[in-house]
């Protein structure tokens, strides 16, 4: 060994922070939100893998919001201004987001009074501590979006993330496969009122 070299702390071999949820927790983390006014927002962060920050600059510009969502075409353009690496990139509307996006269609902005403090008590209430990571939605979505099969090239297209970035932390990190199907269908009609 070089002398003086010190090992990292926590080296889980280039995936510190890459965190996901189960179909289980993100179902928990949607109920518990529904209680709270917090679960447009939870379920935009678990469906289209925007970060935490762009989720709020999404929906804190009125010129932005529904504006940049095209149901007809099935897309929501995440613009420069958005991005927190600052490159536009287009996320494709699967049909769980769809239905999200009809129910909450009348609502001017999908962010709530006091966002940020509902995110960090509604992770910490459902999630074990090593899962509470800000961008928990964006690996989730992530993972179980490669995990489905889905095209490199939409994957890359959606995330903004290299083929490269995206084996290296997202691509199996996903165990249970068949949760794969359940995650996609996390409907509204699943959970009650």
């Amino acid at each position: 060994p070089i002398r003086h070299w010190q090992k990292p702390q926590n080296d889980r071999d280039g995936t510190e922070g890459i965190v996901i949820c189960s179909v289980a927790e993100t179902e928990e983390l949607i109920r518990r939100a529904a209680k709270w006014n917090a679960q447009r927002m939870i379920v935009w962060m678990f469906l289209t893998g925007m970060r935490p920050c762009e989720s709020v600059r999404f929906w804190s510009n009125p010129e932005w919001g529904w504006n940049l969502i095209d149901l007809e075409t099935g897309t929501i353009q995440v613009l420069k201004a958005i991005s927190k690496v600052r490159r536009w990139r287009e996320i494709l509307i699967k049909p769980a987001l769809r239905a999200w996006l009809e129910k909450y269609r009348d609502h001017e902005s999908w962010m709530t009074c006091n966002w940020r403090d509902k995110y960090c008590a509604l992770r910490a209430a459902v999630l074990p501590p090593e899962k509470i990571v800000g961008d928990v939605a964006r690996h989730t979505w992530h993972s179980y979006l490669l995990a489905s099969g889905e095209p490199w090239t939409d994957v890359v297209l959606q995330a903004g993330n290299s083929k490269e970035i995206q084996l290296k932390h997202y691509a199996r990190l996903v165990k249970n496969k068949a949760g794969v199907t359940r995650y996609w269908d996390l409907t509204p009609d699943k959970f009650s009122e």
